[in-house]
């Protein structure tokens, strides 16, 4: 799209680790959706693409891509 940012962004290995370990079953839901859509971004997944497989929107898998990139691994982390 004309005008869109892509929000590209490579992985540390530590990271990936991190992020896999992220999506175990045991983990907080919204944590293990979040770990999801970085590993699929990393992979140059489409936000659609992420959103269909995520059941997210385009703006919130956009909205973790951008977090992610800002703060990396402490971006994914709720508020407070």
């Amino acid at each position: 799209m004309a005008g869109k940012l892509s929000l590209l962004f490579t992985l540390s290995e530590s990271e990936r680790r991190d992020l896999e370990s992220m999506t175990q079953p045991t983990m907080q839901y919204s944590y293990v959706q979040r770990a999801k859509v970085i590993l699929m971004a990393a992979i140059g997944m489409s936000n659609k693409d992420i959103a269909d497989e995520t059941g997210l929107s385009n703006v919130i898998a956009c909205k973790w891509k951008k977090r992610f990139i800002e703060k990396r691994l402490e971006g994914l982390k709720d508020l407070q």
